[in-house]
């Protein structure tokens, strides 16, 4: 009887430790060298080779723009890499580019293929880090690509409000044919349209799915795509004419798998800014998620968390411009942790000029319309990418650094340039606290236009994302960087510079 005593007791007290440490705040998120390969993570210089799936390459069939790959080669040898172009009719062939040793190139695919061309790109050379663009006299987004097929995809926040196009890419450059199934969940149910079950995309060939003719005039929905049969990478790209609210593109890649925790590096509100979360449970229980929101500089006395009950399949939309608890002035960082499988992302809107800057916060770029999408990564590394990073004299392009470790984190940021990594002034060794972040502005006017990759690093787990601005086209992205496995490529030691 008393040895049952103790077990009972035993299990009671495992659980109210769970519990406390579920609910208490900030834990650890999964690091890199954790086996992930659906999220996008590059190689390590031991691999032989990596590959990388860049699905969209227009707007919509007939609708076009100008598709950019851009690769960025963090190591001190040239990479020969392959190019494979895809269209709707089926493979258009293979040619090989050159990434040179510490340096970054854009391949411009219209005039490499043709127009409407998704890309394959295979690297010898494995931290090759590859990303791609969109962009037209009007819009302009850019993501890095993914690394691997899934057999599902998560796509946590779509719109379909009037004045918008929102375009579901399913990319199958392999040998089998694939089918999927596309669920839509709504705020108020679940939907599985007949025009969205059992589609087709043949061997080697790109399928645009219209997502408004079956979900039509909403705010905002999830959608999760699940593979019959095959394998397929997909995307979606939603754009706004300002008709009724935003202007500008969104490309997101799909998520593979939910996670129970995301950071998000870099966010903001204030003037002429929309920031909202939304967090897509695509589990059959409900989930109860804590979203931290931690202003720069504040990390010891962040605001309260926001509580959210999110039922099962459905999703809930946080707003945070109409939140008093978070500062409108300034950036901060946003981690979502659940008790079950979540997807968090996250939409900001500008529809005009920031407000008066303010002593002692950072005042986001100076970008007066567009809109981005991002979605948070549930990994931490001490080495990350950011492999596209806009530059130019009339560019405004950040990379924000949020400390997501319990411990001081030593930072280093370097551009590639030149063949050489060079290390920015004043990030040689910055130190950054625990739960804060940084906001690093990039291109010294000696820079010309295009794009440049940025590499992060810190003696302990960071999350890093870059924001860039396109003067032509007057927009936005906001990128994750990609994580670097630290096992392998780990950074130099910060306490030799």
């Amino acid at each position: 009887m008393n040895g049952r005593r103790v077990i009972v007791g035993a299990v009671v007290v495992g659980l109210l430790v769970g519990m406390v440490s579920w609910w208490g705040g900030r834990t650890t998120s999964t690091a890199v060298d954790v086996a992930r390969p659906e999220i996008p993570v590059a190689g390590a210089p031991a691999d032989l080779s990596s590959t990388w799936f860049c699905a969209a390459s227009a707007l919509a069939p007939g609708r076009a723009a100008r598709h950019v790959v851009i690769m960025s080669n963090p190591t001190s040898r040239p990479a020969t890499v392959r190019l494979s172009g895809y269209t709707l009719k089926g493979p258009s062939g293979s040619k090989a580019a050159t990434v040179e040793a510490n340096a970054t190139t854009e391949i411009v695919v219209d005039d490499f293929f043709a127009p409407g061309t998704s890309v394959m790109v295979e690297s010898p050379v494995a931290p090759v880090v590859v990303a791609h663009r969109l962009q037209n006299a009007q819009f302009a987004d850019q993501v890095a690509c993914v690394t691997s097929s899934s057999d599902r995809w998560y796509f946590g926040s779509q719109s379909t409000v009037l004045g918008t196009a929102a375009t579901l890419v399913l990319f199958n450059p392999f040998s089998v044919d694939a089918g999927a199934d596309v669920r839509i969940s709504l705020a108020a149910g679940v939907r599985s349209p007949r025009a969205l079950s059992g589609i087709v995309v043949p061997a080697g060939q790109v399928r645009y799915v219209n997502l408004g003719d079956s979900v039509q005039r909403r705010d905002e929905f999830s959608a999760t795509v699940r593979l019959r049969s095959g394998r397929l990478i997909a995307e979606t790209i939603q754009t706004f004419d300002g008709t009724k609210g935003p202007r500008g593109m969104r490309i997101q890649s799909g998520v593979s798998s939910a996670e129970t925790r995301w950071d998000l590096p870099g966010g903001f509100t204030g003037a002429n800014a929309t920031e909202r979360i939304t967090v897509f449970n695509p589990t059959r229980r409900t989930a109860n998620a804590l979203v931290q929101v931690t202003p720069y500089g504040a990390a010891e006395v962040p605001p309260e968390p926001f509580e959210l009950e999110v039922p099962a399949l459905r999703f809930v939309v946080l707003n945070l411009s109409e939140e008093s608890r978070v500062p409108g002035v300034g950036y901060h960082s946003i981690s979502v942790e659940a008790d079950a499988p979540v997807v968090a992302a996250r939409t900001i809107t500008i529809s005009g000029p920031p407000g008066a800057p303010t002593a002692g916060a950072a005042t986001r770029p100076p970008v007066e319309r567009g809109s981005a999408i991002g979605t948070g990564s549930p990994l931490q590394s001490t080495k990350w990418l950011a492999p596209a990073v806009r530059t130019g004299a009339d560019q405004r392009s950040v990379v924000v650094i949020h400390n997501a470790s319990a411990g001081i984190a030593l930072v280093k940021v370097s551009i590639l340039r030149g063949g050489k990594q060079v290390v920015l002034p004043g990030y040689e060794r910055l130190e950054l606290a625990p739960g804060d972040g940084v906001v690093v502005a990039i291109g010294p006017k000696d820079l010309p236009d295009g794009s440049v990759g940025v590499l992060v690093s810190g003696s302990t787990p960071i999350v890093v994302e870059s924001l860039s601005t396109f003067e032509a086209s007057d927009d936005f992205a906001t990128d994750l960087a990609v994580p670097i496995p630290t096992r392998s490529f780990g950074p130099e030691p910060l306490a030799a510079n």
